[in-house]
């Protein structure tokens, strides 16, 4: 009588080809979870920089401030120095710039998009130059009154004391994120 069966080298074989499969396949999952963790983390840093620049702008802010939901502009005073001493100092140290939330042309995206236009090169016919900082989700502006009240429109004349804006990334696994910055203008 024979006993139907799998021999030891059978046996032997079938493990070491799931373990092949298991290894592979192991190391395919950890790559996708090593990608999708650099991007969250290339995405955050990009987006830390961005409001570490708009903090740095805003500090530097002179007048005309002007905002809604989707974005705010002001004129800030630019910091210029010359390389050489007999090299002339640009006329002008004042810049307008522009933030908003604007659909990219190409892939249609929402990004925050910066805008400066210095009043000389202004005044010179230039185009200004606007650069598309990060893509964002989701995304709020706040304008803090003289009553310390939040708005979502500033119009009028006067400075707000603060703007709040709130920036959401979203990556395609669902993760997201929410970075707020206050800064003070007075």
């Amino acid at each position: 009588m024979k006993i139907k069966g799998f021999t030891l080298i059978e046996v032997l074989i079938a493990l070491s080809l799931m373990a092949i499969l298991m290894t592979s396949l192991g190391s395919v999952l950890f790559q996708t979870f090593t990608n999708h963790a650099d991007e969250r983390l290339q995405q955050q840093e990009q987006t830390y920089y961005t409001l570490l620049k708009i903090e740095e702008d805003i500090e530097n802010f002179r007048s005309g401030f002007k905002g809604d939901t989707q974005g705010f502009s002001f004129t800030r005073y630019i910091k210029v120095a010359s390389i050489k001493e007999d090299e002339p100092m640009p006329k002008s140290g004042l810049e307008l710039l522009s933030y908003k939330f604007e659909s990219h042309p190409q892939d249609g995206k929402t990004y925050l998009t910066r805008t400066a236009v210095d009043k000389l090169t202004n005044l010179n016919g230039k185009e200004p130059l606007t650069t598309y900082l990060i893509p964002v989700d989701d995304y709020s502006i706040k304008y803090l009154n003289d009553k310390k009240q939040w708005l979502n429109t500033w119009l009028n004349n006067k400075t707000p004391i603060a703007i709040k804006l709130t920036l959401g990334n979203d990556v395609e696994t669902g993760w997201s994120r929410t970075f707020p910055i206050v800064v003070e203008l007075k």
